[in-house]
């Protein structure tokens, strides 16, 4: 295997080959069974964008040499470039069952699984690259990423630390730490990890972009906004930035420009189901019914399963009064995310509103038994069991609504009037004094 590596690193780059077209086609004229001249040929003509030629010639080095693992590499590589990913997939996997321990079919197995977004089978793959070379720094960095992805932050950071250890000028590690960073909160070491790998690699577009997301956070718009701007410049033809971008601009009530940054994202990436929602509910704040309902649609349209999206359009009809479309809505959100007391709060709110109180007490109670301590349901419930006659019961949901929201003038004043009317005066004037204490002390810190 010492043979074969050396042989391996040889041709790992155009410098590695030692000898040249016209070479190698003189050496298959004296033998064509020279399987090494066949693969190499495939490599020179891999290396000059002629992967058709290319692919023939490594075809010709498997036939010859169906046992050895580097002519199935090889053929990999050049499938992989004509975008033929099950056929190179296959490839890399028949070189890795000949040579176990070979470390570039396995690294070039784990980045096709990336590009494929089969990411539990390529971190399997890039754990053995490191077990082969411990020193890959691109493994380690490659391995943090997909961690980080799947949510498992701590080892990500582990292992980011290490690719940045090997390679201090690794400025795609630092990029990759500072996301880690910010999935765990820790907002001003993602920014420095960020400002690293931005003086290592000055035109690192998407560092530019991470940077805008981190300082939009910590509340520095126009810092935010400069690098937005920046990651747009540097990468014209991606709409991530502009989506972004698009998110500060609404947030700062520029809704013009939120507006054309949205546009311009989906432009760039026509089936990207952000921005055709966040510019749905633009449109819908400034009233372009017509072209908001189009947007949302779309975002369902390209994501049907994407409970937000649906939750978003049932707000748009439930302002709108279509209340039957809206209530579709909400239930195909409790379909796709059951656990979510949003969704059944909504729904509440909707059947209340229509006067379908036994339907709508049952979702606010599944509210419940999902959120406990949901004030706002809590108040409404009160509302619905006054509309049933059930006045102790309404008594109750207020009193629990005032729990979770102390503040809230509005639960103090309608329990109050229900006390009064259940002839407990005492009780029903320090409500409606407290109902009153928050009404002014609001209105002084709003005026």
């Amino acid at each position: 295997m010492v043979e074969e590596n050396k042989w391996y690193e040889q041709q790992e780059s155009r410098g590695g080959l030692l000898r040249t077209e016209e070479e190698l086609r003189q050496a298959l004229e004296r033998d064509p069974h020279d399987a090494r001249a066949w693969v190499e040929l495939g490599i020179v003509l891999r290396n000059t964008g002629q992967l058709g030629e290319a692919e023939t010639m490594c075809r010709q080095a498997v036939e010859l040499a169906p046992d050895q693992p580097w002519s199935h590499y090889n053929l990999a590589m050049v499938l992989e470039q004509l975008g033929r990913s099950a056929e190179a997939e296959a490839a890399y996997r028949r070189t890795v069952e000949l040579a176990p321990d070979n470390k570039w079919a396995q690294r070039g197995l784990a980045y096709l699984l990336m590009e494929l977004g089969r990411s539990a089978e390529a971190e399997a793959s890039l754990r053995k690259v490191i077990e082969l070379t411990p020193d890959d720094a691109a493994a380690y960095n490659n391995l943090g990423m997909l961690l980080g992805q799947a949510g498992h932050c701590t080892e990500a950071e582990a292992m980011l630390r290490k690719a940045i250890a090997l390679n201090p000028e690794h400025a795609y590690a630092y990029n990759n730490l500072a996301n880690v960073l910010l999935d765990m909160q820790r907002e001003q070491e993602a920014e420095e990890a960020l400002r690293k790998a931005l003086e290592l690699e000055p035109g690192y577009a998407e560092a530019y972009h991470n940077l805008g997301n981190v300082l939009r956070l910590t509340g520095r718009d126009a810092e935010a906004e400069t690098a937005y701007r920046k990651a747009t410049e540097l990468m014209p033809d991606k709409a991530l930035p502009h989506l972004q971008l698009g998110l500060l601009l609404a947030m700062t009530g520029r809704t013009a420009e939120a507006e054309a940054s949205w546009r311009k994202a989906i432009e760039l990436q026509p089936n990207l189901r952000e921005a055709h929602h966040n510019l749905g509910i633009l449109l819908w704040q400034l009233g372009r019914r017509e072209e908001a309902e189009a947007a949302l649609r779309k975002a369902i349209e390209l994501a049907p399963d994407s409970a937000q999206a649906h939750y978003s359009l049932a707000m748009f009809l439930s302002d709108a009064k279509r209340m039957d479309e809206a209530e579709a809505a909400l239930r195909k959100v409790i379909q796709l995310r059951p656990d979510d007391p949003a969704a059944y709060r909504a729904l509440g709110d909707l059947l209340l509103e229509v006067r379908r109180l036994d339907e709508a007490e049952r979702i606010y109670l599944a509210a419940l038994a999902l959120d406990p301590q949901d004030a706002h349901v809590h108040y409404n419930l009160g509302w619905l069991l006054v509309g049933l006659g059930r006045t102790a019961e309404a008594e109750a949901s207020w009193r629990k609504a005032i729990q979770f929201a102390p503040d809230d003038s509005n639960a103090y004043y309608n329990l109050g009037m229900l006390l009064r009317q259940l002839g407990r005066e005492e009780e029903s004037q320090a409500m409606l004094r407290k109902a009153q204490e928050l009404t002014l002390r609001d209105a002084q810190a709003n005026s």
